[in-house]
Parts: C-alpha cells; sequence; structure tokens
C-alpha cells in the first residue's frame, strides 16, 4: 500500500476537494491502537499536518474542513464527501455523522490544534520551538526588510576591510581590482548596489543546500578567483577565434572573386557581412562589454537569399557552401564570448558571497535581529542532522499524516525541511501527500521547483511506496474551453520540439503529453 501519495492535478480538478477529503478520512478513522486495536479519538485531526503556500489558501482550507464536518455532523442533505467516506471507512451514515460532530466540537475548543499553516508560518513555528539548541538570543527580533539588513552588512563588509593577513589581504584586492573595473566601465565605483542585489543570493537553495564545508569550499573567494581566471583565457581564445573566423571569410571571399560591397545592401550595415565586421571592430574597441548581434546578423546566418542582389544568383551556391558555414560559426563564437563576458561581470559579486554571509550573522547578531528569510537556512544546518521526532519533541506535538498542496510551487530548500516529518510519519505508519499542477507554477522567483513535482520526488530512492494520482477532470470549465487548451498546448509542444529547442525529448517524453491535457466532465 502505498505512504506518499502525489496528485498531479489540474486546474478546476477538484484539488481542495480531494485535499478536504483526505483529511477528513484521517480525521474520522481509527488510527490509536490500544492493546492492538485501532480506536478513534476526535483529537485525531489534531495529528495531520496540512502546508500551502499562501494565508488565503490556508483560511479557505480550515473554512472547507470545518463545513464539512458541520454538514456530515448534521447529516444535511446530500452531505459533501458522505457516501464517500462511509464507503472508505466501512461505517454507516450514524457513526460518520457521530464522529464528525464529535471533531468538529474539539476543533472549535481546540481551534489552534487544527494545524493548517503556510510553509513560511510552520517553518518559524519549527523555529521558535529550537531557540535554545540555536544558541539565539530569546529576546531576537524577527525582520522581513532583508534590503536594510543586506546594505549594513555590505557597509560593514567594507568598512573592515583590511590587508593584516593573507586571506583578508585577498579580499580587499578583489573589491580593489572590482571597483576599479566598475569604474572604467560605468563611470561610478560604487558597488554598494550590486552587493546588495547578490545579497539575495545567500537564501537561495544554491547556498544554502550544500552542507557548512561543501558551501565554504563552493563559494569561496579562491574558487570565483580561479574561475575568473579561466573565463579570462576561455575569453582570449575566443578572440583569437572570432578573428581567424574573420580572415577565413575575407579570405575565402578573396580566392572567389566575390566583392562584399557587391553584395546586396552594398556598404551598409544591413550588409550582413558588413554588419559582422563592425562587431569585431567593437569586441577590440569597447573590450568586457558584450556584443549586440544586430537583426541583419540574425538573418545573415540563416540563409544565404538575402545575400544577393537580382542577377546574382550564380552566386548562391559558392556562398551556401563556402561562406555560410563559416559565417554560421562565427556567429556562435560570438554567442560564446557573450557569455564569458557576462559571466565575468558577475564574478565581484559572487566571490564575496561567504565574506557577505559573516558579515550578514554579525550585523543581525549586534542588531538582535534575525530574518525570516534566514528561518530555513538555519533550520536546514540543524534539521539535517536530527530526524523529525527530535523536533517533535520540542514543540510538543507529532504528526502522523502530512499533506502539502501547491506543491510545484516547492523549493528543494523547503522539500528537505518537509522531508524527514513526511520520512517519520511513514515510519510510523502514517502517510505524506503531495498536490500540485506543474502547469500553474508561479513561484520560480522564490526558489520554486517544480522539477519536484514532475519527476524528481518519483525518482527518489528512499524507501516509500509512492502512487500517483493525477486529477486531470475539468469540472470548472466548459467543454470548449478545455478542448481549446488541449489543443493549443499540442500545437505548441510540437512548435518549441521542431523549432526552438534540439534535442527535446531529453526535455519532454512524448508520453507526457497525457500530463497536461484535461478531460471534460459529462
Amino acid at each position: 500500500m502505498a505512504n506518499l501519495i502525489i496528485y498531479s492535478a489540474s486546474a478546476g480538478s477538484g484539488k481542495t476537494y480531494t485535499l478536504v477529503k483526505e483529511f477528513l478520512i484521517r480525521a474520522l478513522q481509527g488510527n490509536l491502537k490500544t492493546n492492538g486495536n485501532s480506536t478513534w479519538s476526535p483529537y485525531s485531526f489534531s495529528h495531520i499536518l496540512c502546508v500551502t503556500f499562501t494565508r488565503k489558501a490556508t483560511a479557505e482550507m480550515k473554512e472547507r474542513i470545518t463545513r464539512a464536518l458541520y454538514r456530515l455532523a448534521i447529516n444535511a442533505p446530500q452531505a459533501d464527501y458522505l457516501d464517500e467516506l462511509c464507503e472508505k471507512l466501512a461505517l454507516p451514515t450514524s457513526e460518520v455523522c457521530i464522529r464528525a460532530r464529535q471533531c468538529l466540537e474539539v476543533i472549535l475548543y481546540n481551534y489552534s490544534a487544527l494545524s493548517v499553516f503556510t510553509i513560511d508560518s510552520f517553518i518559524q513555528k519549527v523555529f521558535d520551538s529550537l531557540v535554545w539548541e540555536l544558541n539565539l538570543k530569546p529576546e531576537q527580533r524577527e525582520t522581513t526588510n532583508a534590503s536594510a539588513l543586506l546594505a549594513e552588512a555590505v557597509q560593514y563588509l567594507l568598512e573592515h576591510l583590511s590587508t593584516t593577513n593573507e586571506s583578508s589581504k585577498a579580499v580587499y584586492e578583489w573589491c580593489e581590482m572590482h571597483t576599479h573595473n566598475a569604474l572604467v566601465q560605468s563611470g561610478s565605483w560604487h558597488i554598494e548596489k550590486k552587493l546588495v542585489s547578490r545579497g539575495y543570493q545567500l537564501f537561495s537553495d544554491q547556498y544554502v543546500l550544500p552542507i557548512n564545508g561543501e558551501r565554504e569550499a563552493q563559494f569561496s573567494l579562491a574558487t570565483f578567483q580561479s574561475m575568473q581566471a579561466q573565463l579570462l583565457t576561455e575569453k582570449r581564445g575566443l578572440v583569437d577565434e572570432i578573428e581567424k573566423g574573420w580572415a577565413q571569410i575575407m579570405a575565402t571571399l578573396e580566392q572567389e572573386g566575390i566583392e562584399i560591397y557587391a553584395l546586396k545592401q552594398g556598404s551598409s550595415q544591413r550588409n550582413g557581412l558588413v554588419a559582422m565586421h563592425t562587431l569585431i571592430d567593437k569586441m577590440h574597441a569597447e573590450d568586457g562589454q558584450p556584443l549586440k548581434v544586430s537583426a541583419t546578423i540574425l538573418t545573415w546566418r540563416a540563409s544565404t537569399e538575402a545575400w544577393t542582389k537580382k542577377g546574382q544568383d550564380d552566386l548562391i551556391p559558392t556562398l551556401t557552401t563556402q561562406i555560410l558555414p563559416k559565417y554560421q560559426k562565427l556567429y556562435k563564437l560570438i554567442l560564446r564570448y557573450n557569455t564569458v563576458i557576462l559571466a565575468l561581470r558577475k564574478l565581484p559579486e559572487l566571490g564575496l558571497l561567504n565574506e557577505l554571509r559573516s558579515a550578514l550573522d554579525t550585523v543581525e547578531r549586534e542588531k538582535g535581529m534575525l530574518l525570516l528569510a534566514d528561518l530555513a537556512y538555519i533550520l536546514h544546518g540543524i534539521a539535517g542532522d536530527n530526524d523529525a521526532s527530535f523536533i517533535y519533541e520540542r514543540m510538543g506535538m507529532w504528526y502522523q499524516s502530512l499533506f502539502i498542496d501547491e506543491f510545484q510551487d516547492t523549493s528543494r530548500l523547503h522539500w528537505e525541511l518537509l522531508k524527514p516529518f513526511i520520512n517519520n510519519a511513514i515510519a510510523e505508519g502514517g502517510t505524506g501527500l503531495l498536490v500540485g499542477d506543474v502547469k500553474q507554477a508561479i513561484y520560480r522567483w522564490r526558489g520554486g521547483d517544480w522539477e519536484l513535482l514532475a519527476h524528481r520526488i518519483v525518482e527518489e530512492n528512499n524507501g516509500w511506496q509512492k502512487e500517483l494520482r493525477p486529477l486531470d477532470t475539468n469540472y470548472r470549465s466548459t467543454k470548449e474551453v478545455v478542448t481549446f487548451n488541449n489543443v493549443l498546448l499540442e500545437t505548441l509542444r510540437e512548435e518549441i520540439k521542431h523549432k526552438y529547442i534540439e534535442g527535446f525529448s531529453t526535455l519532454c517524453k512524448e508520453a507526457d503529453i497525457a500530463d497536461i491535457q484535461e478531460r471534460i466532465d459529462k
């Protein structure tokens, strides 16, 4: 029997209905064992944890649960879930109604025991129970003003630059070099805003998830100094290749007796060869700046039809076989050059992440404040080494079932924090339940990883018995809307597959289209 159920839902497919139904099943079934026998308690609901992403969704979930229990308690005509609960629990209608009434009474007298939280409020609840283990001051205040604290951390970092030892000197020289580069490139030596902007990376999965030793090595200044040296070597190599590529084009044109200005658009920038030559000149004149590829170059690299005037059709075979491949190679080299330039621009701030993290810790400690964005970062350090039973002991409660709504917006960090709770529930005979729709993933900006729901959870080798349950029937929209969406998604998929993404099969399997199409409720 599955102990981790994954609902892949679509819009209007009854996601909230299904969540409430699963909650009621577990709240009303016997799950407390006495002398080997399973008995029911009206407090069973308090061992179910529901996690979602917004306060509005939390309020809706609580309201739906209490309303469903009320309708069941009074045995209202056509009460939602009644038939399904009787069948699933193997109980008569009267018993289901009695249990619903008793459960509702306990909820109304102990409303705080109804554990429906946003992901952030649950993390804060766990955090508050571990203050002593984290060596934090009880009076430490929590704040959401990350930009203000990051600005103070940047100021602290810059004010405390020194050359007293080798490591401090390396940081000082790194800042000095990139301040000079900023002055040359933009006319301003101020780097504070860039450091603050990059400081938000401290709360990302990429920075938080590696364990401390790995993080220190991965984001150390020495690592980025080595990376910079490699990129500069790559840049010099690309410049040489671009120059050689252009020289080969010119030599071939001369060998074939073709004049650049004799081609279509003459000596103007609408001539793709003239535009390419201008771009290469800018590469030398504006060293360190990305090259802006014009629409003319994009058109000329596609085919030679745009190259010739009337009466020059005899040149097309030579241009197509001798010149166009070299032109396309040159275009790809310029794209690689731009990638290297943009990577070099990001290194100054990234190279100071560990130092900025240390400065932020100091500022938080001195001001007696703690960023809410830091809670997950701190908890990951302690929860990663302990199972959920340790945390439950500090919280004074335990959960036998754990539901996560809107799972497509869960970040890898949040999943790593919630995984011990699911593992504990499964180990004690409970269940985990994940519900989401990858098409509705909107939290990428805060680390949401839709691939967790799409395939990563299923692929994880953790000994759980997993079951996928698609909710693909649309109860909300009309037949015309659903049919239009299905046709549109199929068309877009084929368009992307054939025109835009090479190796598309590695990103989307042929069978995956069934996961994004919906059926109609008849």
